[in-house]
Parts: structure tokens; C-alpha cells; sequence
């Protein structure tokens, strides 16, 4: 008689069988595509995430999780760029994105990003949720929505337990880097004292897209952190390795990494 240890994992006369059930990690990019985002500052995010996905797939192979996929944009309004519906990462294609938005809403894409971190959506044993918030400028939504959209996602049990960072675009006089910290995990924020990362230029976007996403990914695929376990630890993150030099030389896809928004 076999006892059914998994969905997929058997205990039969032979020993183990079937394979071993593994657990999903949703990642979520949420893009601010405003009219100031336009030409070289969206470029370089279209570049940065079109060139990260294959490190992203190989923490996939190397973690053994099943990464999912989703993408927001907020200009005018928040809308799916990628979804609602997951998908697979091995699947995950980026259209370049155009930045045309009158206006920056932040707390709707915040709001977007809460309806799908609901436990019945995420379910209680995959590992934390990744999250990675890019804005160059003020949130135009009323001070209360974006307080109660911050306030509803850190009630969330995935929104607390979720890797959130934030990416300042352009001199940090363009952006409100006090509503963009508050975007930050809690654990990250207050704990290990992460704040937004800026980037003034070029490659400095590029390597935090592509550095945060990674390090990012794979530190939530390797936690141990479990909704069913209260005593489980957040996501265990390096900030240091976070923070990226100054931009070298060389041209990425036509784009100059020097040149300064």
C-alpha cells in the first residue's frame, strides 16, 4: 500500500517515488511608465528586464521553485501588463513598454498588487513574494489612497512576509523617496535599514534592476519562510549587496551607461 507524503511523493515497497512537489514564487515588477519615465529612463528599464530574465530562470533551475511572473504599469491608472494570471517565467516575454502616463498612480498599482498577494490566490506554502517597485516621481492618487494601499498591504500576511523594494529613476529630487521607502518590507526598512535605491543614470538603473531581481529572487527561494510557521524567519537579504558602483563603460543595447537622467 503507498502513503501519500505529497501531491506528487509516494512511500511504496521501492522507496521514494514521483516528484518532489516545488513551491512557487510570484514575482512582480510594477513599472512606472508616467510621461517623465519617457525615452532613455524607460529604455533602460525595457533593456535591464529583458536581459535579467535568464538570471531569473536559472535561480528557477538552481532553487528548484517554480517562478511566476506578473507585471504592473502605472501612469494615468495602474493596469496588467503581464496577468492577472501568473506566468511561468520560462514563459515570461517583455514588450517594451512606452512612457506616456499625464499622471503617476502608485497607491492603484499598490492596490493591484494587494488583490493577488490574498492567501487564496498565493496559498500558504510557497515561499515569500518578490516585489520591485521602479518610480521616478510623486504619487498623483490623494494622500489617503496611497496610505490606506501601503496600509492594506503590510496587513496582508504575504504582504508582510514579501522581498518589497523600491528603485528611485533620476535625481532624487524627482522622486518622493519618502513614499517609495514606505513601499520597502518592513523587516528590510526598519531592521536592516533598507531604503529606496536611487539611480541617477543609466547603469545604475540597469545594474539595480538586474541586481535587486536576482538577489531578490533567489533569497526568497531559498527562505524557509512559511505562513504555516509563525516562528519562521523573514527573508534573510544582504542590503550591502544590494548597492551597486558606479556605472562602467560601454554601451547597453545602444544606451549610454554614463549618461545621467
Amino acid at each position: 500500500m503507498n502513503t501519500t507524503i505529497s501531491e506528487s511523493l509516494k512511500i511504496d515497497a521501492d522507496g521514494i517515488t514521483g516528484q518532489t512537489v516545488r513551491r512557487s514564487l510570484h514575482f512582480f515588477w510594477l513599472v512606472d511608465v508616467s510621461l517623465s519615465m519617457k525615452e532613455q529612463r524607460i529604455q533602460a528599464v525595457n533593456y535591464a528586464i529583458k536581459n535579467v530574465l535568464p538570471e531569473i530562470r536559472q535561480v528557477e533551475d538552481g532553487e528548484r521553485v517554480n517562478i511566476l511572473m506578473r507585471a504592473i504599469t502605472f501612469g494615468e491608472k495602474a493596469n496588467w501588463c503581464v496577468g492577472p494570471a501568473p506566468k511561468p517565467v520560462r514563459d515570461f516575454q517583455w514588450s517594451d513598454l512606452v512612457a506616456t502616463g499625464s499622471s503617476t498612480s502608485t497607491a492603484q498599482a499598490i492596490e493591484l498588487l494587494c488583490e493577488e498577494l490574498a492567501l487564496e490566490k498565493i496559498g500558504r506554502r510557497n515561499v515569500p513574494p518578490v516585489a520591485i517597485l521602479l518610480s521616478d516621481g510623486y504619487c498623483t492618487d490623494p494622500e489617503s489612497r496611497y496610505d490606506n494601499a501601503i496600509a492594506a498591504l503590510d496587513k496582508l500576511p504575504w504582504g508582510t512576509k514579501a522581498v518589497r523594494i523600491s528603485i528611485g529613476v533620476g535625481p532624487d529630487r524627482d522622486y518622493n523617496k519618502a513614499q517609495l521607502d514606505r513601499f520597502i518590507s518592513p523587516y528590510l526598512r526598519q531592521e536592516a535599514g533598507l531604503e529606496t535605491l536611487p539611480a541617477p543614470d543609466v547603469g545604475r538603473l540597469v545594474q539595480h534592476i538586474r541586481v535587486v531581481s536576482t538577489l531578490a529572487a533567489s533569497a526568497s527561494a531559498a527562505s524557509k519562510s512559511d505562513l504555516n510557521d509563525p516562528r519562521a524567519m523573514p527573508v534573510q537579504i544582504d542590503v550591502d549587496a544590494l548597492k551597486v558602483p558606479e556605472p562602467g563603460a560601454g554601451p547597453l543595447g545602444g544606451l549610454d551607461p554614463n549618461e545621467v537622467f
